[in-house]
């Protein structure tokens, strides 16, 4: 694929009906996060393909948007939680994040304080923890203290965490009472005719995601410059993409 193939491919993305409503729920969460005693946070959830960068890259902008409006920094940091994850690498992650290195001599106590100092000297209000599900590789004292990290952050940064990441996130989401307790909202992005997604129960609704689904294809096709984009119309042609890829578009 050419430059100017891949520029417009990026560009005209396909908005669907839930990527639309996980950003306008993120967007409001944005509103209450810093909110009270106690910081909150929000989830989103989805498999490979889905759209989750797609929705969070929206919601990047519509802030950075929002805030240029007003002659103010982007209130958002969003960083990608490290393969391995442990305390040190997760705290380094985020001061690499905030243009502050760490140095060697420093305990975790003192890149939590530098951490909280920064974010309060920068404004930011809105952290995204992406990649969520790679706690999963933590054990023990290093899950627990990332855990604790995040609790930090809201309660005495007074900032909310949006998490994001494969299904996985959200179970271990749910082995952490105190961090499900101040959830705010929850959302959770299904492959196209995904019979599992709630919304699927209506022959209605079954034909909308379909026709969101041939609309993603012929972007697709438009943007690989097949001939006859209309071809990719059919149903017949649009149903078996749809089986082979059981209904989720990934990068190609």
């Amino acid at each position: 694929m050419d430059d100017n193939a891949a520029k417009k491919m990026h560009l005209d993305v396909i908005q669907t009906r839930q990527h639309v409503r996980a950003v306008d729920d993120l967007f409001n969460f944005t509103r209450v996060a810093g909110y009270g005693r106690e910081g909150r946070c929000a989830s989103l959830t989805a498999p490979s393909g889905c759209g989750k960068s797609t929705a969070v890259t929206a919601l990047k902008k519509r802030l950075c948007d929002e805030a240029a409006k007003r002659g103010t920094r982007s209130p958002l940091l969003w960083i990608k939680v490290p393969p391995n994850p442990a305390l040190r690498t997760f705290y380094e992650h985020l001061l690499t994040k905030l243009d502050a290195p760490c140095t060697p001599r420093e305990t975790s106590e003192d890149r939590r304080i530098r951490i909280l100092a920064f974010l309060k000297k920068l404004d930011i209000h809105i952290i995204i923890l992406d990649e969520f599900q790679h706690l999963d590789n933590a054990r023990g004292v290093d899950l627990s203290g990332v855990c604790d990290a995040v609790k930090s952050l809201m309660n005495d940064g007074r900032v909310g965490i949006i998490i994001v990441g494969m299904p996985l996130a959200e179970d271990l989401l749910g082995q952490d009472e105190q961090l499900l307790r101040r959830r705010y909202t929850a959302g959770r992005l299904f492959p196209f005719s995904d019979r599992q997604n709630p919304e699927m129960t209506t022959e209605e609704a079954i034909d909308v995601d379909f026709a969101e689904f041939k609309a993603v294809m012929k972007l697709f096709a438009e943007g690989f410059g097949c001939p006859d984009t209309d071809f990719i119309l059919q149903d017949p042609v649009a149903l078996r993409i749809l089986r082979y890829t059981k209904g989720t578009i990934g990068r190609l």
